[in-house]
């Protein structure tokens, strides 16, 4: 594997799901396979572990978010260092606050080191693949304010001008041509009141007409392929004062709930069988 870059980490605390404020935790162990990107939970026994090891690297706490791009994969988590595939903990450390990206033919550690001080729960590429979007439970983003939400460089990580500050964590994010859909715990966006969900441009300006009401937390976000819906996904059970349970389907533009997902999905199993 070729050597590792240099980095540092931030150290500074980021905030629990209500908004408190907390410090990171460290979790297992990941070992992500880079050919693969194949993630990999505890072996519960010892005895079934390779003796090779894997042309890939470790974090030291858990990794929730990968995003590839030709030949870097960029991972966001709660973890604070990466060492070699292999290594023991303590072996071969390299500090990576939260954010780091790696070769995917060799494995090796690239130099892109933002950081945040919190953990990082969501990552989206810009649709022109300058930059990439970072979410979730921070409130420094390369060292420049960003509560929750920010944007970074995909080839420096400098920080980006985007801003559109959360009051809680941003658990998931999904963009297009002209909007960046948010999700998570929060209430308020730019301190206007958001349940859940909202949207922002890729300036970060608050869309003011899209405001759906979800009833509680949002998990998970993806666009269309005809870009003209976004399904979310969360623990909810009501949108827009109706019910809905875990996922729906809103108009990109309104923000209105379109035909229900259940009954879409009901009516193609019965066409299939």
């Amino acid at each position: 594997m070729a050597p590792f870059a240099r980095g540092e980490s931030s150290g500074k605390p980021g905030r629990d799901m209500s908004g408190r404020r907390m410090h990171t935790r460290a979790w297992a162990p990941v070992l992500l396979s880079v050919a693969g990107l194949a993630l990999v939970g505890p072996v519960p026994s010892a005895q079934a572990l390779s003796q090779t090891a894997d042309p890939g690297f470790q974090t030291n706490g858990r990794v929730t978010s990968v995003v590839t791009f030709k030949n870097t994969v960029y991972i966001g988590g709660s973890f604070t260092s990466v060492r070699p595939s292999g290594s023991p903990a303590g072996t071969g450390e390299v500090a990576r606050a939260h954010l780091a990206a790696f070769r995917l033919d060799t494995g090796a550690l690239r130099s892109w080191n933002p950081g945040a001080n919190g953990t990082v729960s969501a990552l989206a590429l810009s649709p022109d693949k300058r930059s990439l979007y970072v979410g979730g439970n921070f409130t420094e983003l390369n060292g420049k304010t960003r509560h929750d939400i920010g944007a970074v460089a995909r080839k420096s990580g400098e920080t980006m001008k985007y801003k559109a500050n959360t009051n809680a964590p941003v658990l998931a994010i999904a963009v297009t041509k002209k909007r960046v859909f948010l999700g998570g715990s929060f209430t308020t966006i730019k301190d206007k009141k958001r349940k859940h969900v909202g949207a922002t441009n890729h300036k970060g300006r608050l869309l003011l007409k899209w405001k759906p009401q979800v009833a509680d937390v949002v998990r998970s976000l993806a666009i269309s392929r005809d870009k003209s819906r976004v399904y979310v996904g969360g623990d909810f059970s009501a949108v827009n004062k109706h019910r809905h349970e875990h996922v729906v389907a809103l108009s990109v533009t309104a923000g209105k709930v379109l035909a229900p997902l259940q009954k879409r999905v009901r009516r193609n199993a019965s066409r299939s069988a």
